[in-house]
């Protein structure tokens, strides 16, 4: 089985039913990020139709600034979703001083509540990676997972020494820097993801389905000198631990383990 750790389903709009379907047929466990309230409720509504797909809400920097000041109306949400995805720093955008302070704002209470509710974390942090660090551990957040790290070595290390899971996806065909990130990222905090449909803005409109899950999967088998049955089972085994540790997937995580053992080597048979 594969897993998807971050994908945004909420912004397929015009082939979301091709999307499922090759969900179902590589059957890829899909953890669809929020980027604000109504992208959670598109995401739950699109988990309704595959049981393959788990919703989780977070407030994506690019909307901190519309939820700053009323925090409290998250709440709800971030009581129900069993991560907080996507959430982080991102200051490539914003026009002033005052939006980044709004997305601090916004991210220690996303921080706060996910420490408060003992829930992994799905982390943006383009260009912040120190920041970003910074308020984790001054929020004592232990259950960190690292989307598209593209930070420097020091930080890195002080994440992977934390325990954090970093996730690999299709840039890994591209970059310089994320195939050498993917080299060195430990056995077992190894996570896979593709970030769909939003990567297709940096790469070619094919790699925007959820089949490209499969060359990212080649692809990190070649730079880890193993073979791709190893990285499916190892991604399987690091997301089982997340699973496992989230009591609200306690169901869902017995019914992967069955899945994950009655389909291993189906891919490779």
């Amino acid at each position: 089985m594969l897993i998807d750790v971050h994908a945004h389903l909420d912004q397929y709009t015009e082939n979301l039913d091709t999307v499922l379907g090759e969900i179902k047929q590589h059957q890829i466990i899909t953890v669809s990020n929020s980027v604000d309230l109504d992208s959670y409720k598109r995401n739950c509504d699109i988990a309704s139709r595959s049981k393959l797909v788990i919703p989780v809400f977070g407030v994506h920097p690019i909307n901190a600034s519309k939820v700053a000041g009323n925090l409290e109306q998250l709440d709800q949400a971030l009581e129900a979703s069993p991560f907080l995805g996507e959430i982080g720093l991102d200051f490539s955008f914003v026009a002033d001083a005052a939006q980044e302070i709004e997305q601090k704002v916004v991210f220690e209470y996303l921080l706060e509540s996910a420490s408060a509710l003992d829930k992994y974390v799905i982390v943006h942090s383009k260009h912040t990676e120190a920041d970003v660090l910074k308020l984790i551990e001054e929020h004592g957040v232990q259950k960190v997972i690292m989307h598209w790290f593209t930070g420097s070595g020091e930080v890195f290390q002080k994440l992977v020494a934390r325990g954090a899971f970093f996730t690999v996806g299709a840039d890994i065909m591209r970059s310089a820097e994320t195939r050498q990130m993917a080299k060195e990222i430990p056995t077992d905090q190894l996570l896979t993801e593709t970030d769909n449909p939003l990567v297709s803005l940096n790469l070619p409109d094919v790699l925007a389905m959820p089949r490209v899950l499969n060359d990212v999967i080649t692809e990190l088998a070649l730079l880890r000198n193993t073979t791709e049955e190893d990285i499916v089972q190892t991604v399987e085994r690091n997301f089982m631990a997340i699973l496992q540790s989230t009591p609200s997937l306690a169901t869902f995580s017995k019914k992967i383990a069955r899945d994950f053992k009655n389909r291993r080597g189906s891919r490779f048979g």
